[in-house]
């Protein structure tokens, strides 16, 4: 929620209406972590200082703006400013110096220091510093982000101001126009119209919140749950009740469809104040406890304090008084406040207590404290001066409760709606009665009646119900619409677990196949190997025993070659020594035969003696298959 606007809510809180705002830089939390992460592990660069920038932005517009968040946010503009001045980037620098007067202001604002007014003129300072460099770099876009923060981040009081204020949200507006931001001319727009309503001018207001809404309809965003919802405040305002109750379930329906519910809380509470005043407190209860829940899960302090005070309230209107006490004490003594915003609040819930429990003494304290507290807030007293006319009212103080009442009624009760006017007329009837001032009671009561009779008819009553049923039928239609999306998710996933499941055992028994056929394949293989090798192991061994016959017939031939050469030697010897006892011409023929016939090397006439021999030798090898010619001649 933007802080700017926080009194606001807070005063409308002690009223029981309900006002809401998106800040115009939104940060979701997976963005907050990538920036965080672009700060811890870049160095000095541009990237560096726009991750800053929207980390400090990040921290000035969070709802729980404690004093070290707005210490940790000056750090972060300190460094920024730093960066952008060694870099020389200006878009850094001009950021830096709208971060800081936006920072000023929010101290000044919430905190309330005693140099309140020094603040506001040194934050003012700061952001007409970054307004005239961005005129000198003739940077549009950040001009008008300029004077947004001129318009939102300083309080106004005074008639002027306001005006002052509007003028340069207007001019903030027209720039975004001519740079064609249409999410940032929308919020504008809204932003223009929430001041219109407190101001009183009801009218502008809503057609303001109309341009917005259909803005916002044309660029298709999403988060338009908080223009719904401040156009609910605006029509309920009115009287339109009708109308309130739409928006207001709209703005439930959007936030829940876009998924941004992180103040969803004060959306469940603005439909909760509707049927309030439509007075069907079961509904009320309903939604204020929703609201609750909500703020406690996301640890808000401010909405878990605010919201106790509004369900308190409708535990009263039903008479469940005592339960509606035991929360409060048991709330106080669990939270402690932070700012005097919170402490605002848990007066009020003391009062109401204390007075419930008829110790007056106890809780006028802490009525008169909120009186007090917003005398440093001009034309917020509203809330604790009609509080403290019906307080004295119920200790039958009639003068202090008319003086009272006649203070509120006295003050611009533009912020207030027709039914607190109702209210305070009632009481003021009451009051007059009770001091038998007849006439002038008479005259409160037929203002309080004419009131009654502008906020309720019978046709408005039936309008409500059908809006009550168009809603339920609308959820109970969402709720259907989503279990029939969840069981078509459901039917698609089990097809596919059961595609996987069939893939799962196709495949085993594909696995199973192969591996069989492997198995097989293997067997046989081994089966042919072993059988290669068996016939291997045959053919080796007849190779072998081939090569020992043929070494053994070698070594036979050899022997027999050796000894027919020793029998021719023989021989020859013999012819030697017979031939000197033959005859000259025997002689002659002997030795020319020798010369025909001779053996290689050894010059014996072998053939006419050994012809048988080597005949039968021969035949011999030719059997055996050994091819071998003892003689070639």
């Amino acid at each position: 929620m933007n802080r700017l606007s926080l009194f606001v809510v807070i005063n409308f809180l002690l009223l029981g209406i309900r006002t809401a705002a998106e800040p115009l830089f939104t940060l979701s939390p997976d963005d907050k972590r990538e920036f965080e992460q672009i700060v811890n592990t870049s160095k000095s660069s541009i990237q560096k200082i726009d991750a800053l920038i929207a980390l400090a932005r990040h921290k000035l517009y969070s709802l729980e703006n404690a004093t070290e968040t707005l210490d940790s946010a000056e750090v972060l503009t300190s460094e920024i400013l730093r960066l952008s001045n060694m870099l020389k980037y200006q878009d850094g620098q001009i950021w830096a110096y709208y971060l800081s007067g936006f920072r000023l202001g929010i101290i000044a604002t919430y905190h309330a220091p005693d140099n309140k007014n020094e603040l506001f003129k040194r934050g003012k300072a700061y952001v007409q510093l970054g307004i005239n460099k961005s005129l000198a770099s003739q940077n549009v876009y950040l001009e008008a982000v300029g004077y947004y923060f001129i318009g939102v981040a300083f309080e106004y009081t005074q008639t002027k101001e306001e005006e002052d204020k509007i003028k340069n949200l207007e001019r903030s507006a027209e720039l975004f126009i001519k740079v064609g931001a249409k999410r940032e001319t929308a919020f504008l727009q809204k932003e223009i119209a929430d001041m219109e309503f407190r101001r009183g001018n009801i009218l502008r207001s809503e057609t303001l919140l109309k341009q917005a809404i259909a803005n916002y309809r044309a660029i298709k965003y999403k988060n338009i749950h908080h223009a719904y919802f401040l156009m609910s405040a605006v029509v309920q305002a009115s009287g339109a009740f009708d109308k309130a109750l739409i928006f207001a379930l709209d703005a439930i329906h959007s936030a829940q469809s876009s998924g941004d519910t992180a103040e969803i809380n004060v959306f469940y509470n603005q439909v909760g104040a509707i049927y309030r005043d439509l007075k069907q407190y079961p509904q009320a209860l309903h939604y204020r406890r929703a609201a609750l829940a909500h703020a406690v899960k996301v640890r808000s302090k401010l909405y878990t304090i605010a919201y106790t005070l509004n369900v308190c309230d409708i535990l009263r209107r039903i008479g469940r008084n005592s339960e509606a006490n035991v929360m409060i004490f048991k709330l106080v003594e669990k939270v402690k406040p932070n700012d005097f915003q919170q402490q605002m609040l848990i007066n009020q819930l003391l009062g109401d207590a204390f007075t419930d429990l008829k110790k007056y003494d106890d809780a006028e304290p802490y009525i008169l404290k909120n009186i007090w507290i917003v005398k440093k807030f001009p034309g917020k007293e509203v809330g604790p001066m009609l509080k403290a006319g019906n307080f004295y009212m119920i200790k039958k103080d009639f003068s202090k409760a008319h003086a009272y009442l006649d203070s509120t009624l006295a003050l611009n009760l533009s912020d207030a709606r027709l039914h607190y006017f109702s209210d305070i007329q009632l009481a003021l009837f009451k009051i007059d009665s009770a001091r038998n001032h007849l006439m002038e009671a008479i005259k409160h009561f037929q203002l309080h009646k004419s009131a009654q009779d502008s906020m309720f008819t019978e046709q408005k009553n039936r309008q409500f119900a059908d809006l009550e049923i168009k809603y339920e039928t609308d959820k109970k239609e969402k709720d259907i619409l989503l279990l029939r999306r969840k069981n078509i998710a459901q039917q698609a996933s089990m097809r596919e677990k059961d595609l996987q499941r069939n893939a799962m055992f196709g495949g085993t028994v594909l696995i199973f196949t192969i591996l069989v056929l492997g198995y097989t394949q293997y067997r046989q293989k081994v089966k042919s190997n072993l059988e290669l090798k068996i016939k291997q192991e045959e053919i080796s061994e007849k190779n072998a025993y081939q090569q020992h016959l043929i070494a053994e017939k070698e070594w036979l031939i050899r022997e027999i070659h050796h000894r027919v050469k020793n029998n021719l030697q023989m021989i020859m010897s013999l012819l030697e020594s017979q031939s000197v006892f033959l005859k000259d011409d025997a002689l002659m023929a002997l030795k020319g035969e020798d010369r025909l016939l001779t053996t290689s090397g050894m010059g014996c006439r072998a053939k006419p003696y050994i012809p048988s021999s080597a005949i039968l030798i021969k035949g011999r090898l030719k059997s055996d298959d050994a091819k071998f010619d003892v003689l070639e001649n």
